[in-house]
């Protein structure tokens, strides 16, 4: 799986993209992470707003209701379920 980030113009308002791609089709809760060198960005997302097939990978693109972006080493179990309330509770 990787993720790119851009951005998209609606209704002359610019939003973040966040755009995701397999190589098989993924079922995505409210928060996706990935780690990035020594960081890692926890999205807050809901229902992808598009989603199509390409030279057999999967597209998935997410307008993001929240980022959050936590060095790697500060990583535990309690920050996870931080970062998880707080994009649950901003949506």
């Amino acid at each position: 799986m990787t993720y790119a980030e851009s951005y998209i113009q609606i209704n002359n308002t610019w939003h973040l993209l966040l755009i995701v791609k397999t190589s098989e089709p993924t079922a995505f809760g409210s928060l996706i992470s990935f780690e990035s060198g020594d960081y890692t960005c926890i999205y807050s997302v809901n229902t992808p707003m598009r989603t199509f097939v390409e030279d057999g990978e999967y597209y998935y693109w997410f307008l993001p209701t929240s980022k959050k972006v936590i060095p790697t080493s500060e990583i535990t179990p309690a920050a996870l379920d931080a970062a998880y309330r707080e994009g649950v509770n901003s949506i």
